[in-house]
């Protein structure tokens, strides 16, 4: 938990990371909460390509029924969000594998959202093994 406690306190800016924690999600979510924030989870295990990917989105952060399952409906709804919010993606590997273009649009959607200022804190933590990509670091 000692990278995940600096990012719920806000000495660490909010971003996008790789995350090797295999601490439960209930306890996940204890934490976050505990700290003021939301925690939406997003299971990898059962999608892996762009369809899937926005279908489990809309689904785990609880979009309106209008939402269009696409990215431009993805970004557009992340921009709604009230409230300080952890994404928990676990085995994102899978999706990044099979679908590397959309992943990559993914990932960009998810950092812009994240690195924004002007909107309740955001962040993303990619849990589980996955390919190297060039920029995403690890939050220990």
């Amino acid at each position: 938990m000692s990278g995940l406690a600096p990012l719920l306190a806000g000495r660490e800016r909010p971003d996008v990371w790789t995350w090797g924690s295999n601490m439960r999600v209930d306890v996940v979510r204890e934490v976050v909460e505990a700290a003021g924030w939301d925690l939406v989870v997003l299971d990898g295990a059962f999608f892996g390509d762009r369809t899937g990917f926005l279908a489990a989105a809309g689904e785990a952060f609880a979009f309106p029924e209008h939402y269009g399952a696409n990215f431009d409906a993805f970004a557009d709804l992340l921009d709604d969000i009230a409230r300080p919010t952890l994404l928990l993606f676990d085995a994102w590997g899978a999706y990044a594998r099979e679908d590397e273009k959309w992943f990559g649009v993914t990932l960009r959607i998810l950092r812009e959202r994240a690195r924004r200022d002007d909107l309740p804190v955001f962040a993303a933590l990619l849990r589980g093994p996955g390919p190297d990509v060039p920029g995403l670091a690890a939050i220990d």
